[in-house]
């Protein structure tokens, strides 16, 4: 008898990212976090870098078509 396992799958880590853009070498993703304890609200805003290789692209490519170059750049690229 054999059993099969159950693969994990990454999650896309570009779904519900507040702000996507692209860097020299990396893709930064931002996302921004609200908790609230004890009536006080608390916002914590992270960004993470991924590297630029095929596997990341494709997983972007299926939230967004084009993304931003540079941190406060006003071109778009293609993925």
């Amino acid at each position: 008898m054999i059993i099969k396992r159950k693969r994990s799958v990454r999650p896309n880590p570009f779904e519900g990212a507040a702000d996507i853009y692209l860097t020299k070498n990396k893709i930064a993703v931002t996302k921004v976090k609200e908790e609230k304890s004890n009536n006080v609200n608390k916002t914590t805003v992270k960004t993470k870098y991924y590297e630029r290789n095929d596997a990341n692209k494709r997983s972007l490519r299926k939230v967004q078509a084009e993304v931003r170059r540079g941190r406060n750049g006003d071109r778009y690229e293609k993925i």
